[in-house]
Order: C-alpha cells, then structure tokens, then sequence
C-alpha cells in the first residue's frame, strides 16, 4: 500500500485545476514507489477488529457484537429491497460474515423501529467529494437514493465542504448548514476526512449539539494514537535490553496484543527483531506486561513459560525489566520498582457432563497453518514446545524435532462467545511467510456442536498473513 501527504497550500489554482492536480499527483507517486514492487491486485482482505488506543487508557467496551446484529438486520432489509425492485447488481447483498469478521446472521432478523421522517441525513464527502461532483458522482450516492424512498422517505442533505480545506474551516460550513433550521434534527454521516470535519463541527460548536441525534463515521479519518503528540516528559518507557540472542518476547501490554503490522518487529510480538528487546512508550500508571521465554536451540523440548509482571511507572522514567534468578523484575534509575510477578490463566476445559463446544482446525493442501496464541486471552493447557501456539500442526512425525502429538487443534470450549487471537504461517520452497500482527476472529458456540477455524486463501497480505473464519461442518 502506497500513502500519498498532501500539503493544504496551492496558492491561486482553481478547483478544477487542484483537483486534476491531485489525481495526476497521486497517480504519478503510486506508480513511482509502487509499480517497482509489483502490480497492486485488487483489494481481498479482512482487516481484523481492532481499537487503536495508547497504552493505558481505560478498557474499551466491545460492542461489536451488538453492531453484527443491528448490520445482519439491515442486510436483510437489502436483501428484500432487491428481490422488489430487482436490482441492477448481479452479486446481490451477502451475509454478514462476509463483510464483518466474527459477525454471524441473526434468524430471524429482529425488526428495527423506523427513522422518524422529521430527522434529516446530513452526509459530509471527503477529500475528493468536490472533484468528483461534476461527474455526477456522489458521496454514498446508492444509500442516499435508498433511504430518500419509501418506506423511508427521509430527506438528505449533501453538505458543501471544502475538500482540501481544514477541519475547522469545513466544521463553520457545516455548523452554519445546521443553523439554518434551530428545529431540524440530523443525523450526520461524515466519509473518510468528513468524519474529521464533523467532529470537529460538534467540538467547536457546542449550541448545535442538540439537533445532531447521531454521527456516523464511514472510512473515517479518526485512528492513530495520541501518543505520538505528547512530549516524552509526558510519558514512561518500558525497556528490555536484548543482546541479539533469544532470550523473552513481549506478547501483550495490559491486555492488547500488537494487532499493526510492524517490520522489524518479530511476528505477534512487540520485540525488536534485530536486539530481541522492546522499547514501548506508555502512559504513566500501574501497567502489566505478558511474555514468554524464547528456546536457545529447536532440540529444547522444555515447555514454553508464560509470564506476566505488574508494575507502576511515572511520567518522564524510564523502567527497565531485568532477570532477577528464576524470576524477574523492574529497575528505574538502578533501583528495583515493586512489582508482582504472576503466571498467565489457562483456558478452563468443560468437566465431564458439562456443555460444551468443540473447536478444530487441520492444515490443508495449501500448506497454510493457522496457529491459535490466545483463546478468551488465555493459553492452552498444551501449547507447542517451540512456539508459542496451540497444537494445531498436522502429524509431522517424520520430521526431526517435532512431536508427532502436535497432529491437529481440538478444544472443548464452553457455550458461550469466544475470542480467537491468531497468525498465519506459510511455508513455500521459496521461504516461510508468517503474518507480522495478531489477528482477531470472534464466534459464537452453541453446547453439542463443533466449529471449523478455515484460512481463507483469497484473503493473503503480505504483512498480515491470511484472515481465517470459525464455520460449523
């Protein structure tokens, strides 16, 4: 993927000139630093659900769940909005799962209250909504025409914004669109760099508040971390010195896997590939860190140890974690930081009569394994001897150094929803290809039925490996 900066200054140029400017500017750098690597294919991925959120922040709520549902009732309605008007799109509306990952159909989709007529759809275009406009293509023109008849017969509104103009330039121009009428009510749909603009619309403009019911972001330009814009005064840093030689990978810190692709960082890890040690930024507060302890040699058969330590770091400090004998602790300015040392929680397998639920997964002809780290953020009660991943090898028994135990993934799980934490490894003639970051693929299991973890083998990307589904035989 190519990422294009562009800069908010073009002097006098007309719009019709800053508009053809950029797509010939943007055409000219992606075939500049693309087309040596290679001829971008068409884009067949997932991207797995995930929050970027700086390091101690407090826990986000996942509602996503809650979000399949409302979305599976919504592709329902499509779906018959399509068979009574015969659509023109020979592909038709799929099922959730093809547009969400871990989000499962709900049979019978539950009914939805209607929007009420006297709210408005405010929808505010991104960077290129004024270049396209005159090719009469417009920002969610599709879902504009849909909601604009019955039953819905709602009104919308396509906001006037300037694309290459300033958020807070573009939150006036939206502010005084709102203003027009104090009794309107809006519902504003901001896409790709609106989504900036109305939110910064709803911060400088707080009299307007009361007739937004509700902001949707579509492709929004809202991620990132704020970590970036704070001075290093401002934070604490959390160091292990590698010496090149393996020693520890950091897996998680306070709960959150690396869920970004990183290059230098060894695969599912925060380590630094070349040192083998980390250096995190995070906020100042009471933190814990997960790791495990990283074989010398593949002939160490010893089992894997997962550990876990919490400490308290201050803003402006820097905290180095240090092998203390058989355990381990934290030192800041050559002085040892209180800290607690634990264990990471093994998933609890259903007893004997309990309900329960059977997770598998076998690598197939296509030579993609799928190698389960996390269940529920818990490990397995057997993880592989070398790495550190549920048993999920076909059986190897005739190759050296492998445990013939490790044939195929099967757990008992308890009914209920599971979280799955996941990377992708492929082995060619060429080289072995393992997905740089943690992927995430949540399912829901019913007591007396078992679930398949499938790769989707249209799904690869170069950093991240392979997305995979938890489907019922």
């Amino acid at each position: 993927m190519c990422l294009v900066g562009l800069g908010s200054r073009f002097g006098r140029a007309t719009s019709g000139q800053i508009c053809t400017g950029l797509v010939l500017t943007l055409v000219a750098v992606s075939v500049a630093s693309c087309f040596r690597w290679k001829i971008v294919p068409p884009v067949d991925y997932s991207i797995p659900a995930s929050v970027v959120v700086p390091f101690g922040t407090p826990a986000t709520v996942d509602r996503s769940h809650d979000f399949g549902a409302l979305f599976s009732t919504t592709l329902a309605h499509m779906r018959e909005a399509e068979s009574e008007q015969k659509t023109r799109d020979p592909r038709g509306w799929a099922h959730c799962g093809d547009y969400l990952v871990g989000c499962q159909d709900v049979d019978p989709a539950p009914s939805l209250p209607p929007i009420p007529q006297d709210v408005q759809i405010l929808l505010v275009p991104g960077i290129f909504g004024k270049c396209i406009e005159d090719l009469g293509v417009r920002v969610l023109n599709d879902a504009a025409r849909h909601l604009a008849k019955a039953p819905h017969n709602l009104t919308l509104v396509i906001a006037d914004v300037k694309g290459i103009g300033d958020s807070e330039e573009n939150a006036e121009i939206l502010a005084t669109l709102v203003r027009r009428d104090p009794t309107a009510r809006f519902i504003v749909v901001g896409y790709s760099k609106g989504a900036p603009d109305s939110l910064e619309m709803l911060r400088l403009y707080p009299d307007v508040r009361r007739q937004v019911v509700a902001l949707v972001t579509v492709a929004g330009a809202v991620g990132g971390t704020r970590l970036a814009d704070r001075p290093d005064a401002e934070l604490s840093f959390v160091v292990f010195q590698g010496s090149g030689f393996p020693d520890i990978y950091l897996y998680r810190v306070d709960g959150k896997p690396r869920l970004e692709p990183w290059v230098s960082m060894t695969p599912a890890t925060y380590t630094d590939e070349a040192s083998l040690g980390f250096n995190v930024a995070v906020l100042p507060g009471e933190h814990v860190l997960e790791f495990y302890n990283v074989h010398k040699t593949p002939f160490d058969k010893a089992p894997l140890v997962y550990r876990t330590i919490r400490f308290t770091t201050v803003a402006g400090k820097t905290y180095t974690l240090e092998h203390a004998g058989d355990s381990w602790q934290v030192t800041s300015d050559g002085a040892v930081v209180p800290s607690v040392v634990g264990t990471v929680p093994v998933l609890d397998i259903p007893a004997a009569g309990q309900p329960r639920a059977t997770l598998r997964f076998a690598k197939g002809s296509d030579g993609i394994a799928a190698y389960v780290l996390r269940i529920d953020g818990k490990i397995s009660p057997a993880m592989h001897y070398l790495e550190p991943r549920w048993v999920c090898f076909n059986d190897t028994s005739g190759a050296p150094n492998v445990d013939p135990n490790h044939g195929k993934l099967e757990i008992d799980l308890a009914p209920g929803r599971h979280v799955v934490e996941y990377v992708t490894d492929y082995f060619v003639l060429a080289g072995r290809y393992i997905g740089s970051a943690v992927r995430i693929v949540e399912f829901e299991a019913l007591g007396g039925k078992t679930y398949r973890i499938e790769v989707d083998p249209g799904s690869a990307d170069e950093e991240n490996g392979f997305a995979v589904e938890v489907r019922t035989p």
